[in-house]
C-alpha cells in the first residue's frame, strides 16, 4: 500500500501491511453494555448499526463529503455529522444510494454537550461552507478576515449519546470549528473508545497541542502521527478495503486523507510527537499567518514558493492517534 504527495515527515517507515490493516480493524471488539438505539430510530437501524461497529466510522464534520466518500469506497459503514441544513441537503442527494443501502446514516444538527438546549445558534459562513461555527468568537473572528456569517437557529445532537446510539467506531474523525471540546467531554465519559481518532491540532500554541496530546495520552492513546494536510487534495492512496479489494483512491480537495495503518509514516510516543510538533511550530513562525514572511511577501507568493519546492509553508496538521 502506498500514498504519493503526502507530508515527507511521515515517510521514515512503511506502514502495515494488507493483513495487519484488515486485522486490526475487523478484530475490534464491541463495547460491553452498548445500549440498544433511542427508540426514535427504525429497527433496521438497530439491526444494522448497533453490533457492527468494527467496519464503522464517525466523521464528525461531514461538509461535503469529502472524507465520507473515502470511508464508504475503504468499504466501512459511516455516521456522519453535519450542522449546516444546505450541506446535509447536498450530500443526502450526493449519497442516496449508500443511504439506501444502509451504509451512511447522516445526522443532521451541531453537537453538544448535555444541558444544551434543544436548538442552538450555528453561524453559517457565507464564503468559506467550510468554516460554519457555533462558537460566536471564532465567527467573529472569520468575519474580520473577510468571511462573514449568517447565524442560524439547528438542532442540537447531544454526543455523548452516540456511541451508545451506533456502538463505538473503529475510528472517528473530527474536525468541527469550535466544538472539537465537545467531542473530547464525550470521549472522556466514553467507557470504551475508536481504535484510531484523528483532530485538528492546534496551530496558534504548542501548550495547546501538548494539552491535546495529554489529554489523548491520558484516555488511553499511546501513539501518535502529526499528519501534513495542505498536500493531502489530489494525492492518490493504493490500499485495500476491508472485503480485501484493492482500492486506488485520490482525494478531493478539503479532504483529510488516510488514516490508521494508511498513513504512511511511524506512530510516535508522546515525547517524540511533541519533538514534531516543536518542529512544525518553528515553521509556524517561519511561513504562517503571523510570520514576518507572510507581513512582507503576499501568503500566495509563498504558497506557490511552497508548491514549487515541494513543501509545505507551513501548511496545518492533523493529530491521528492510536490505541495501543
Amino acid at each position: 500500500m502506498s500514498i504519493s504527495s503526502l507530508d515527507s515527515a511521515n515517510e521514515d517507515s512503511a506502514p502495515p501491511g494488507r493483513e495487519d490493516s484488515v486485522q486490526q480493524l475487523r478484530h475490534a471488539r464491541r463495547p460491553a453494555g452498548v445500549r440498544e438505539p433511542a427508540a426514535d430510530l427504525a429497527a433496521d437501524d438497530a439491526r444494522s448499526w448497533a453490533p457492527k461497529t468494527t467496519n464503522c466510522v464517525f466523521d464528525v464534520g461531514l461538509h461535503k463529503g469529502e472524507d465520507t466518500e473515502f470511508y464508504l469506497a475503504k468499504g466501512y459503514r459511516v455516521v456522519a455529522f453535519e450542522a449546516d441544513p444546505d450541506l446535509v441537503r447536498e450530500c443526502r442527494a450526493r449519497f442516496a444510494p449508500q443511504i439506501a443501502e444502509g451504509r451512511l446514516i447522516i445526522v443532521e444538527g451541531a453537537i453538544a454537550v448535555p444541558g444544551t438546549p434543544p436548538r442552538i445558534t450555528f453561524y453559517k459562513n457565507l464564503r468559506r461552507s467550510v468554516w460554519g461555527t457555533t462558537d460566536a468568537e471564532r465567527a467573529g473572528l472569520n468575519a474580520r478576515l473577510g468571511a462573514v456569517s449568517r447565524a442560524i437557529e439547528v438542532d442540537t445532537v447531544i454526543f455523548t449519546e452516540m456511541f451508545d446510539r451506533y456502538g463505538v467506531p473503529a475510528f472517528m474523525k473530527v474536525d468541527i470549528e469550535g466544538a472539537d471540546a465537545v467531542v473530547r467531554d464525550a470521549l472522556k465519559a466514553a467507557r470504551t473508545l475508536p481504535t484510531y481518532l484523528s483532530i485538528e491540532s492546534d496551530k496558534t500554541s504548542l501548550d495547546g497541542v501538548a494539552e491535546e496530546i495529554d489529554l489523548l495520552a491520558g484516555l488511553g492513546y499511546q501513539r501518535f502521527m502529526a499528519v501534513q494536510q495542505e498536500r493531502i487534495p489530489n494525492s492518490v492512496l493504493e490500499t485495500w478495503t476491508v472485503d480485501d479489494q484493492p482500492l486506488r483512491f485520490r482525494f478531493r480537495k478539503a479532504s483529510s486523507g488516510p488514516f490508521g495503518p494508511d498513513l504512511p509514516g511511524p506512530w510516535l510516543d508522546r515525547t517524540q510527537i511533541m519533538d514534531r510538533y516543536r518542529r512544525i511550530y518553528r515553521e509556524y513562525a517561519r511561513w504562517g499567518d503571523d510570520s514576518l514572511a507572510r507581513r512582507v511577501l503576499t501568503g500566495s507568493i509563498i504558497d506557490r514558493v511552497g508548491k514549487a519546492i515541494g513543501h509545505s509553508l507551513p501548511g496545518w496538521y492533523d493529530t491521528h492517534a492510536r490505541m495501543d
